[in-house]
């Protein structure tokens, strides 16, 4: 898993397929992510786009080559698109343009027929990331030409995790070294241990509480630690050494 996911919730097929991609530096010049609202797609395409550019996901709302449709009180105008489509094709400040394109389902056909042309002949420095609640909505001709990765539901929604979760993990890491430990343990078995989902879930609100806390102050140790927890349990590594490595690391 690339270090840009350490903090999305389940879509390990996707998530392997995007990682290749950029360890590899062989990024499409289009994507179109499908699937329900509260999926992730957004927060996914967030990530990706941050991990393209080499930037951290903190500096992607204001980076100079991002480029973001979002759907206003009347929707998506064509005219938006023809704008998000002229600033794609100047060149590049920092070596790639990125836009990313919400609800791409509710665009018009003219709407989206004005993508074509920037899709049947992009930049070579632009990534566009499309996003639809439902690929059906999408026309065949914009499908076509990019690719398409769709994005269920997952078991238990990231987003709720976190509003469930945070209060939990913030008490994780400020427990003592001694405490820590002993709640890592509890967390895979005995009464308290979580199942499969709801551990990743619980990994997923540890990661981003770190993000915010750790990463401001220089420390990576522990995002380091906990990426590595979750490729060992994708592995059906053992579930007490992984988050016992976590514990250790929130030094």
């Amino acid at each position: 898993m690339h270090p840009a996911f350490i903090d999305v919730h389940g879509h390990a097929r996707q998530l392997d397929v995007l990682t290749r991609m950029l360890e590899g530096n062989r990024l499409a010049h289009a994507f179109c992510f499908s699937g329900p609202d509260r999926a992730g797609k957004l927060k996914i395409a967030e990530r990706f786009a941050a991990a393209a550019l080499g930037v951290p996901l903190t500096e992607l709302a204001r980076h100079p080559d991002v480029v973001r449709v979002v759907s206003g009180e009347d929707g998506i105008a064509i005219d938006d698109i023809r704008d998000a489509c002229e600033r794609l094709s100047h060149s590049a400040f920092f070596g790639k343009k990125v836009a990313i394109v919400e609800d791409v389902h509710t665009l018009r056909h003219d709407a989206q027929n004005a993508l074509l042309k920037t899709l049947e002949e992009p930049s070579g420095s632009a990534l566009i990331l499309l996003l639809a609640d439902d690929a059906r909505s999408v026309l065949p001709t914009v499908l076509s030409r990019t690719t398409h990765l769709e994005f269920p539901q997952v078991a238990h929604d990231a987003a709720l995790a976190f509003d469930h979760l945070r209060d939990d993990v913030h008490a994780f890491i400020s427990l003592p070294k001694d405490q820590r430990l002993m709640r890592a343990g509890s967390l895979v078995k005995g009464d308290d241990a979580l199942d499969e989902a709801a551990r990743d879930a619980w990994l997923c609100a540890l990661a981003d509480e770190l993000r915010r806390s750790y990463l401001p102050r220089g420390h990576s140790a522990p995002l380091r630690a906990l990426l590595d927890a979750r490729e060992a349990l994708a592995m059906n590594g053992n579930p007490t050494l992984a988050f016992e490595h976590i514990a250790l690391s929130l030094e």
